[in-house]
């Protein structure tokens, strides 16, 4: 005979009835302690602790120093440099565009982590020079273009 859905029968004690706890001598879960034990916070009704509760003792959360202030985690990285300083190095001088990476191989932008580079208009520049992929300030602009160079 093949085994099939059809055909299947229910084991001897399927139908047995669950325990139930805290019913009495006659239930089948033990005494008046119903599988508790005796005494304590485990043993009442509704007395289980936190997953955190360390028995009393100042929880490790308290213990800790608080971390102050806010952390804006979209703020943009700003590495700012005057034409002044620009025009004081004489490599760069001699080129005819400036980008971010070329301040970097000169050693004006020191980190590699920034969202963008801005020249401000501090200091005296005479050059022609044009400028790529920077954001500028107002005087900025006017000094750049009053010597024939361009800022895009």
């Amino acid at each position: 005979m093949n085994i099939s859905l059809s055909n299947l029968v229910k084991a001897n004690g399927y139908n047995k009835s669950s325990k139930r706890a805290g019913r009495g001598i006659g239930s089948g879960k033990g005494g008046h302690t119903t599988g508790k034990g005796t005494k304590g916070q485990k043993a009442r009704n509704g007395g289980q602790t936190k997953q955190w509760f360390e028995g009393g003792q100042t929880p490790l959360v308290h213990k800790m120093p608080y971390r102050g202030g806010f952390i804006n985690h979209a703020k943009k990285i700003v590495v700012s440099l005057n034409l002044g300083e620009i025009s004081a190095n004489d490599r760069v001088n001699s080129l005819k565009t400036i980008t971010p990476e070329v301040l970097m191989t000169n050693g004006f932008v020191k980190t590699t982590k920034f969202d963008f580079v801005k020249i401000l208009g501090t200091g005296v520049f005479t050059n022609k020079v044009e400028f790529k992929d920077f954001q500028y300030s107002k005087k900025a602009i006017e000094k750049i273009k009053a010597s024939g160079g361009s800022a895009s």
